[in-house]
C-alpha cells in the first residue's frame, strides 16, 4: 500500500514505500508498515517497533491484510495498546490463511486469544 501511495506500482523496489511510511511518522503520524511474512514495523515519531508473524502453513494466500486490519482496529476499539492490536492482526491473518475460505476462516476474539496463548 505504501508503494503506491509513494507514487509506484507494485515496484521490486520497497524502499519508496518504506520512506513514505518513515515521512508519515516524521511528521506526527504513526504507520503500520506491513511485510507479509516479514511481519509488521510500527512506524512513529519515536522509532521502529518491530512486530513478527504467528508461523502457519497457508492453505490459501488471500485473507490475510482484511484479517489484520479487522482484528486491528477491533483490539484499538476495545482499548488494547497499538502493539497489542497489530499482535491480534497478526493471529487473525495467519488463522485466516491457515484455512480454506474467506468469511469462514475469520477467527472470533476467543479463537485469536487461544491461538496467541498456544504460540
Amino acid at each position: 500500500e505504501f508503494d503506491i501511495l509513494a507514487g509506484n506500482s507494485h515496484s521490486d523496489n520497497h524502499n519508496n514505500g518504506r520512506a513514505f511510511a518513515e515521512g508519515l511518522a516524521r511528521a506526527g503520524i504513526d504507520a503500520l508498515y506491513k511485510m507479509g511474512r516479514g511481519g509488521c514495523d510500527m512506524v512513529s515519531a519515536g522509532g521502529v517497533r518491530h512486530i513478527g508473524v504467528f508461523a502457519v502453513e497457508a492453505a490459501k494466500p488471500f485473507g490475510a491484510g482484511d484479517a489484520f486490519l479487522g482484528a486491528f482496529v477491533a483490539g484499538l476499539a476495545q482499548g488494547d495498546a497499538a502493539e497489542q492490536a497489530v499482535r491480534y492482526g497478526a493471529a487473525a491473518a495467519a488463522l485466516t490463511v491457515s484455512r480454506r475460505g474467506m468469511a469462514t476462516a475469520m477467527p472470533d476474539k476467543a479463537e485469536l486469544e487461544s491461538f496467541m496463548r498456544r504460540r
